[in-house]
């Protein structure tokens, strides 16, 4: 006989229409754009390292190119650009670790600053490794990869 073992993934547990979600405490995390419908949603791939779609893809139904906002109150760790995810910020918003990405410009927010829920930190592009004009948002706690559906009312974005 044989015995096959995979890794555990870690994933949105679905039961009817509602979804599993991680307290957040006094956090209450907003979209980061307005207008929101999911383009994209969470996977973790289970087959080998990297594979998958670590977070989410978010479109603006009436402004393709809209603002981007700040999910929560948090301090900015990096305001860079990388080839894959483009202009990016990254945001410490409590225990949780968010990246903006595929941003249209440079974000003028250096890292240090604080920023406020819903203040707008830039653009909808599609720099980087991206198809059309979207915001990838990824969420780290603890150093690893959750759904950002996990903290985020996504049920309202569908």
């Amino acid at each position: 006989s044989t015995v096959v073992v995979e890794t555990p993934v870690t994933e949105v547990i679905k039961i009817g229409s509602s979804t599993t979600h991680i307290v957040t405490g006094e956090l209450n995390f907003r979209f980061p754009i307005d207008n929101c419908r999911i383009y994209s949603g969470y996977y973790a791939g289970s087959y080998k390292p990297r594979s998958g779609h670590y977070g989410v893809d978010f479109i603006n139904i009436y402004q393709p190119w809209g603002k981007i906002y700040a999910c929560e109150n948090g301090t900015v760790i990096l305001n860079t650009w990388y080839n894959d995810t483009g202009w990016m910020y990254a945001i410490q918003h409590g225990p949780f670790r968010f990246r903006y990405m595929h941003m249209r410009g440079k974000g003028w927010i250096p890292a240090g600053e604080e920023v406020v829920r819903g203040e707008y930190i830039g653009d909808i592009g599609m720099t980087g490794q991206a198809y059309g004009p979207h915001c990838h948002l990824d969420v780290k706690l603890d150093g690893h990869f959750i759904d950002p559906c996990l903290v985020l009312t996504c049920e309202a974005a569908y």
